[in-house]
């Protein structure tokens, strides 16, 4: 697992397994429960115009893991998509993934 200094969506950048990937989505989710109960701002992502191959394909590890996690735990992923679009952006490669899983279900 990266160094916890980096905000959550970094860390991504550096996992290289999907046990990895997991502990991410784990620490996402937690973060969102969290923020729900202290209503405090989580900076997640720093923003950069182009993404590698590598954080791509962690973006979509990230983005299937969190959608079994969601589904397994009951969770409303439009919440998890409406709270991502807000740090992320409606144009970050996790929330169009994310809303892209939901178009299939």
């Amino acid at each position: 697992m990266p160094p916890g200094f980096f905000s959550i969506f970094d860390k991504i950048q550096y996992c290289y397994t999907s046990e990895c990937i997991e502990k991410v989505v784990n620490e996402y989710l937690y973060s969102l429960i969290k923020e729900r109960e202290n209503s405090t701002e989580m900076r997640l992502f720093d923003d950069e115009d182009s993404i590698t191959e590598k954080e791509f394909f962690n973006y979509y590890k990230f983005s299937e893991t969190l959608v079994e996690k969601a589904i397994e735990n009951d969770i409303d992923l439009s919440v998890v998509i409406n709270d991502l679009e807000g740090k992320l952006g409606k144009t970050h490669p996790i929330v169009v993934l994310l809303k892209q899983f939901l178009i299939e279900e």
